[in-house]
């Protein structure tokens, strides 16, 4: 799903990381017969990745029967999709967040996602979301050896390309994922969110996250950017590094406020590569860390609309 790339669309990417791990692209959906003539011609072109094209869901389950289904398509088309692929007893890699639409029914749509990821849990059927930000902290580690131990503060910085309220749509998975990879499950307390003095180009959200061994401090900073490479980064408990990217290769790096650097694995390659080991292996979904990215999720989403609107 959503294999062409378009503003910060990763399904082409995704595609050649799945192709990368042993798996066979079969086919790929679009909205429209152009884009799903664009899509095949740039993954065939450019990753040698022979796929068919579909203009809906149900139509290329039907045709093709895959295993595995990746849903990179905008979040509003997201809980339909997956619901789909469920039903017909696919794995699925999720695009973050899990789910989201603005004009939906909150209450239902967190329902919903709740249901999906307990069927995914009770069909044995993996499904991931693509949150990269805890493949990094392999990088983290190497520059600040035992500096993550027992976490007492997390501060994340990022730059999308959306504002108001988008900006959190857009940026608070990775936050919560990367919470999660630190202390495990937890809930959210005191959310909080601060406009920066150009509104609704910037804020910093701030919340506490209750979990068994304590409480994490965590501010997540938010300025948009048109630009690329964005600026972006995380400090545990002070301990800063910021992200470095090199174009056209999307070479990335993280180095330390004195020059340290550390060259990870690529994290969408380590994500996408994880996932298809998850399924080799019989991996059980973790109910726990996508339910983070239901609730709680829709929790800091809220915080910020009662400030600002969806730009």
């Amino acid at each position: 799903m959503g294999a062409r790339r378009e503003r910060q669309g990763t399904g082409e990417f995704v595609a050649r990381e799945l192709e990368r791990a042993g798996c066979t692209v079969c086919a790929l959906v679009g909205t429209r017969p152009e884009t799903v003539e664009a899509a095949r011609a740039d993954l065939a072109r450019r990753h040698g990745i022979e796929a068919q094209g579909y203009l809906d869901l149900p139509s290329l389950l039907a045709a093709e029967a895959p295993d595995v289904v990746a849903i990179c398509s905008p979040p509003e088309t997201h809980l339909e999709l997956l619901e789909l692929a469920l039903a017909a007893g696919c794995h699925v890699y999720c695009e973050k967040p899990l789910v989201f639409d603005a004009a939906g029914d909150d209450a239902e749509l967190i329902r919903r996602a709740e249901a999906a990821i307990e069927r995914a849990r009770a069909t044995g059927r993996l499904l991931g979301v693509n949150t990269q930000w805890p493949f990094t902290l392999a990088a983290f580690d190497a520059l600040y050896p035992g500096g993550r131990a027992a976490p007492q503060t997390l501060r994340m910085w990022l730059t999308p390309d959306s504002g108001g309220a988008r900006m959190v749509v857009d940026s608070a998975s990775h936050v919560l994922s990367l919470a999660y990879a630190l202390v495990g499950p937890g809930e959210l307390r005191g959310i909080a969110w601060t406009p920066h003095a150009e509104g609704p180009e910037g804020g910093a959200l701030s919340f506490g996250y209750r979990h068994a061994a304590g409480e994490l401090a965590v501010r997540l900073e938010l300025r948009r950017g048109a630009t690329t490479p964005r600026p972006a980064g995380y400090a545990i408990d002070g301990q800063a590094v910021e992200r470095e990217v090199e174009l056209p290769d999307y070479r990335i790096r993280f180095v330390r406020p004195d020059g340290a650097r550390s060259d990870p694995a690529d994290p969408l390659v380590a994500a996408v590569g994880d996932f298809v080991q998850g399924i080799r292996t019989h991996r059980p979904t973790d109910v726990e860390a996508l339910k983070l990215g239901v609730g709680p999720y829709f929790q800091l989403v809220h915080a910020t609309h009662r400030e600002v609107s969806y730009g």
